[in-house]
């Protein structure tokens, strides 16, 4: 019995190494079942009448928890940006198994940049998507999501 639970575990160990790969020879190992894609998101805010707002802080986070910034490789839950004077936010370049989740846009400086705005949230999958590589094997592409957002003025709260 225990010759064969031996075995057993020596298999399931090679199976195991076995389900990675480094098949296009790019120095990144995928997992068997993790298809990898890369995207970008950017847009722009502007108000109800359509002017763009300056410093408008947007955070894009992800709906399974973590990305890969792809020129660091390092571990994140999220990636914020802010928008410059044409009301426009790009992100860094972000890599996933899904190009899902949420972008979240809060008015972080107050009334410096025409009055206080609500925070608001937008989902990914509202974004435009446009494949600018196409994909290979595991490697599902990179994308860019173009979502833009009308944020409303926050009202004084009145006593």
């Amino acid at each position: 019995m225990l010759t064969t639970t031996r075995v057993l575990s020596g298999l399931l160990a090679l199976l195991g190494f076995s389900a990675c790969s480094d098949e296009n020879g790019g120095g990144m190992s995928e997992e068997y079942g993790s298809p990898i894609v890369d995207y970008q998101v950017k847009g722009q805010v502007t108000d109800a009448e359509g002017n763009p707002i300056d410093g408008i802080q947007v955070i894009a986070k992800p709906a399974y928890g973590v990305y890969t910034d792809a020129t660091n490789s390092s571990w994140k839950n999220a990636d914020t940006t802010y928008t410059d004077a044409e009301g426009n936010f790009e992100s860094s370049l972000l890599q996933n198994v899904a190009m899902e989740g949420k972008l979240l846009f809060e008015d972080v400086d107050g009334e410096a940049n025409g009055g206080v705005f609500q925070t608001d949230s937008a989902s990914l999958q509202e974004a435009e998507t446009v494949q600018l590589e196409e994909r290979d094997g595991w490697y599902m592409g990179r994308y860019e999501l173009i979502l833009n957002k009308q944020l409303a003025k926050d009202e004084p709260k009145q006593d």
